[in-house]
C-alpha cells in the first residue's frame, strides 16, 4: 500500500509541472506568411490568438528578423495576443525593438486587470513581466514602429479529462483488490 501510495504522490507531482513555450513568430511556424500580411488566425495552433498586428520580416531585428507590428501603424493603435483555451501564465519573456517611438508593453488577467507594464524608447531587449494569471499581452506605440519577435511563458500541464477518468478507475481498482487482500 505504501508504494500505491508513493506513486500517487509522484504522479500528482509531475502532472502539476509547468511546460515551457517558446514563440518566435517566424515563417517556420507558419510557412507561406509573407512580409505586412495581416495577422489572424496563423497562430492559434500555437494557442495564441492575434488581433491589431502584421508580420515583418527586417534585418533590423537582432533577435530573428521576424515577428509581429502593430497594425495599422499609428499612436492610437493597440496590438494584442491572448493565451488561448483558458490558459494563463505567472511571467512572460517578450523579445521586443522599436525602430522610432516608444513601446509599451503590458499583460492583464482574465478579468481585464492590468498586472504589469513595460515601456522604452528606440532600442532592442527583451522584459519579463509579471503577474498571476496573465491571460493577454498588448503593445502599442507613441508614434513609431515598435515590434514584438518573441514570447516565452510557462504553462502548468493540465491533465486532460480521459486521463483523469483513467486514473480515478485505477485508484478504484487498486482500493477493491487492495480490501479484498485484506479480508483474505
Amino acid at each position: 500500500m505504501k508504494k500505491i501510495l508513493c506513486s500517487v504522490v509522484l504522479l500528482f507531482a509531475f502532472a502539476g509541472m509547468a511546460q515551457a513555450v517558446t514563440i518566435n513568430f517566424d515563417n517556420t511556424e507558419v510557412p507561406g506568411i509573407s512580409n505586412s500580411d495581416l495577422v489572424t488566425n496563423q497562430w492559434n495552433s500555437f494557442g495564441l490568438g492575434i488581433s491589431n498586428a502584421y508580420w515583418y520580416s527586417d534585418s533590423r531585428d537582432t533577435f530573428d528578423q521576424m515577428g509581429l507590428s502593430v497594425a495599422p501603424v499609428g499612436a492610437t493603435n493597440i496590438a494584442r495576443v491572448d493565451l488561448l483555451g483558458g490558459v494563463t501564465t505567472n511571467s512572460m519573456d517578450v523579445q521586443w525593438w522599436a525602430i522610432t517611438g516608444t513601446i509599451y508593453i503590458d499583460v492583464y488577467d482574465a478579468a481585464d486587470n492590468l498586472l504589469d507594464s513595460f515601456s522604452n524608447g528606440v532600442g532592442i531587449g527583451t522584459t519579463t513581466l509579471t503577474g498571476t494569471g496573465i491571460s493577454y499581452l498588448t503593445w502599442r506605440e507613441a508614434g513609431g514602429f515598435v515590434q514584438i519577435s518573441g514570447l516565452s511563458y510557462d504553462v502548468a500541464a493540465i491533465p486532460e479529462p480521459s486521463t483523469i477518468l483513467l486514473f480515478g478507475f485505477g485508484l478504484l481498482l487498486l482500493g477493491a483488490f487492495g480490501r479484498r487482500r485484506i479480508k483474505g
